[in-house]
């Protein structure tokens, strides 16, 4: 019994009829094609619940709304069903995801997922790497992505203790994100999900230092960093000429790039 009540709560076309309210909208019916098999799997049967609370119901309408979009220009002939090991965890994810920037690259993942083009991109990997990414982090990516890498000094101060050093991060980079102070951890978490890694230029054969020109730099002093190893910053930090500064680029991995093919292209 529980299962025939559930398919009726679940029904495609009256579900998708409360998200989009228009069906006649161009995406919809590939919307219906590429998710209707995984609609009711996994947290996804609490959708119609999603949609009658309205603080939840705008985060959902609003995130597939963005996917609807990415679909709009797809021939129809294109469409594929999300295989469930994708799909399930992605749209449960959009019943409350909030964040603009997250929303992006789940709505991308699964929009490649979507069409026969771009389905070989999606690796079931990417999930959790998404999935621990804080916003500033996907901001981060974005730029990386968009430059080739991010630039950075490593500065070990002018102390008798050369284990400390901190991070000063191209400004560029810091610019829109809403806790900077955090971009060493950020940095930390990025290579731990073997997105990014750490190139020295020194080691790079024909690196044209021309690439620095116009590039300023913010000193990332790691609040709890000073604090664990009792740093006083005012007393024995010098950041002067006899500080020793060690430039690097971040740069992606090979998973790294195919994860952002996946997650920050759509369609492509």
């Amino acid at each position: 019994m529980f299962p025939e009540i559930l398919k009726e709560i679940i029904s495609v076309p009256g579900l998708l009829e409360k998200i989009y309210e228009d069906l006649a909208q161009p995406g919809v019916r590939k919307v219906g094609k590429a998710i209707e098999g995984i609609l009711g799997l996994g947290n996804t049967c609490l959708y119609p619940i999603h949609l009658a609370n309205e603080r939840t119901s705008i985060h959902l309408k609003k995130n597939l709304e963005r996917y609807r979009k990415k679909l709009e220009n797809v021939p129809a002939e294109n469409i594929i069903p999300v295989p469930a090991e994708i799909g399930v965890p992605i749209l449960e994810k959009l019943a409350y995801t909030s964040d603009e920037n997250l929303s992006e690259l789940f709505t991308n993942l699964l929009a490649n997922a979507s069409t026969n083009n771009t389905a070989h991109k999606v690796h079931p990997g990417f999930l959790s790497k998404l999935s621990n990414l804080s916003p500033d982090e996907a901001k981060l990516l974005v730029f990386a992505y968009n430059n080739k890498g991010i630039y950075l000094h490593r500065v070990t101060p002018n102390t008798a203790d050369q284990n400390n050093w901190f991070l000063a991060v191209e400004n560029d980079a810091l610019e829109n994100l809403q806790y900077p102070e955090n971009a060493k951890l950020y940095i930390d978490n990025l290579g731990a999900l073997n997105i990014l890694f750490w190139s020295f230029p020194h080691n790079t054969p024909n690196f044209d230092a021309t690439l620095l020109n116009n590039k300023s730099f913010t000193l990332n002093l790691d609040k709890s960093y000073i604090k664990y190893f009792n740093i006083n910053i005012e007393n024995t930090f010098n950041f002067d000429e006899k500080s020793a500064h060690t430039l690097s680029i971040l740069k992606f991995s090979m998973m790294g790039l195919n994860f952002c093919e996946a997650c920050l292209e759509s369609n492509k």
